[in-house]
């Protein structure tokens, strides 16, 4: 709901959330740690139950070994950054694919620097 209102910036520098290749994007740990600050409830351990009910839910898409996490590249023009994320189909969260925000082009499957 708080992607749909906008309350949760995607697609930005320090977004928790990002769109590319097709999927949504929830950065790993760090979507868990600030969902528990935001609520109050932030603990050394906390993350990972939240994490593990989580994968609980099977929203997620699996990596083809049954890995949960994924691991991205923010490219830069000199540089690419390994990012773990979790991915999650679009239609997990938007019901209506006109309001899928436009894929990140900075995020790719792939380390290639052009």
């Amino acid at each position: 709901i708080n992607l749909l209102e906008r309350r949760i910036t995607v697609n930005k520098v320090g977004s928790l959330v990002h769109v590319a290749e097709g999927h949504i994007l929830l950065m790993a740990p760090a979507i868990f740690v600030n969902f528990l600050v935001l609520h109050g409830l932030d603990g050394p351990k906390e993350h990972h139950k939240l994490s593990k009910r989580f994968v609980r839910l099977r929203l997620h898409v699996k990596r083809p070994g049954g890995d949960n996490l994924h691991d991205v590249f923010v490219v830069g023009a000199n540089k690419a950054t390994r990012i773990w994320v979790w991915k999650l189909p679009p239609s997990v969260i938007y019901d209506n694919p006109a309001y899928i925000p436009e894929d990140n082009p900075f995020i790719k499957s792939t380390p290639d620097i052009k």
